[in-house]
């Protein structure tokens, strides 16, 4: 729960708080713990001066005008279920290997078998 959270649990969160990548419901608790500690608020404000001069280190990128459309078309295709693949390498060795291990079972139950007529003989 958040409000069991320790110093250092909340000082972890500082950066995704400057970036803010922080779910809503965290917030109140971490800008709480920020504007009661002189250490992380320190942090803060470096990480959200640095967050916010990254923004203007580039030049800013136009989208294509099919930007959506693409986006859109590869969203619709996630629930659409993948053609059936051919046996990869890792598969078919998986089954090699598996007849191999019964193959193994069987001479050794055989050759268990043959030893103990052995024996009685």
């Amino acid at each position: 729960m958040m409000d069991e959270r320790t110093h250092d649990e909340l000082k972890d969160l500082i950066a995704a708080y400057a970036l803010g990548a922080v779910p809503e419901d965290e917030l109140p608790r971490i800008r709480s713990h920020i504007l009661s500690c002189e250490e992380c608020m320190v942090e803060a404000d470096a990480l959200v001066d640095a967050a916010s001069s990254l923004a203007l280190t580039v030049e800013p990128a136009s989208l294509s005008t099919d930007f959506a459309t693409r986006v859109l078309a590869a969203a619709d295709t996630r629930g659409a279920t993948p053609s059936p693949q051919p046996p990869s390498w890792s598969r078919r060795w998986r089954v090699a290997s598996a007849v191999s291990i019964a193959a193994l079972v069987v001479a050794v139950a055989v050759l268990g078998g043959v030893t103990l007529d052995l024996r009685d003989q």
